[in-house]
Order: C-alpha cells, then structure tokens, then sequence
C-alpha cells in the first residue's frame, strides 16, 4: 500500500518537474481548454437532464453522481493545466510558485502574454534540460503529461 501512494506521488510530481517551451505550451495549453470545457459542457447537459429526472421522478442520487464527476475533472484538468504551466516557468527559469501571480485578475493576462512572448533559456538550466522542440509526432500526451519517454 505504501509502495502504491509512493509510486503516485512520484507521478502527480513528474508533472510538476521539466520545462516545456513556447509551442509545446500554447498546443498544451489549448488542448486542455478544450477537452475541459467539452467534457463540462457534456457534463452540464447531464446534470441539466439529471436535474429534469430529479423534478419529475425525485431520485437525487444521480444528480449528486454526475455533480461529483464534474468536480472530479475539474480538479484533474485543473492540475494538468497549473503543471503545464509550472513547466512553463521552468523553461524561463523561473520558480513555479510565480504562477501565484495569476490569482491577480489583469496579472493572470499578462503573465499569458509573458508565457507567450519570452523565450526560454536556451540552454540547460536548474530546471532540466532544453525541451523537444515542437510535437513532432509525440502528440499530446506527452506535452500534458510530461512523459516525453513513453
């Protein structure tokens, strides 16, 4: 049982861990948008038909099952999306508690556009090595899930 919570613990750290560039950033960070708001908007309309069956029938149960699906990907898109963005900081030698930074509303726009415009280090840095340039062929996973060596 140790060796289990261990061996996840290692996992949600590796996506906290590396640099990710520019390109690999933006693809990440739109593909995260999307795919969270798809599967909320899904989900919505679930709970919408959930909450319609609940009026007419009164089994609340399934309203409660689909309302704490939601929160569960929330919070799991929502730590794939701040470690991309951690990994982003890396890359311009920066520490991940800066993402911090974005709590402030017109803050969180322009550190957007600091992600966007700088360039990361070119070289190695205290963070890691320089990321791969571009997905070629690597696809999304690896950029999301920081597991260029899968």
């Amino acid at each position: 049982m140790v060796k289990g919570a261990t061996q996840n613990m290692n996992s949600v750290r590796r996506l906290f861990t590396g640099r990710v560039n520019r390109s690999n950033w933006l693809t990440g960070f739109i593909a995260v948008s999307v795919i969270s708001f798809v599967l909320i908007l899904v989900l919505d309309l679930a709970l919408g038909f959930t909450s319609l069956a609940l009026q007419l029938t009164g089994l609340n149960v399934l309203f409660w099952i689909v309302a704490a699906v939601i929160v569960v990907i929330v919070l799991v898109w929502s730590v794939l999306a701040i470690s991309l963005h951690v990994r982003r900081l890396h890359d311009l030698d920066n520490s991940g508690w800066w993402l911090l930074l974005a709590l402030i509303p017109f803050v969180a726009f322009l550190l957007f556009l600091y992600f966007l415009i700088r360039k990361g280090t070119p070289d190695s840095n205290k963070y890691g090595e320089v990321p791969p340039q571009g997905i070629q062929g690597v696809g999304l996973w690896p950029i999301i899930f920081n597991s260029y060596d899968v």
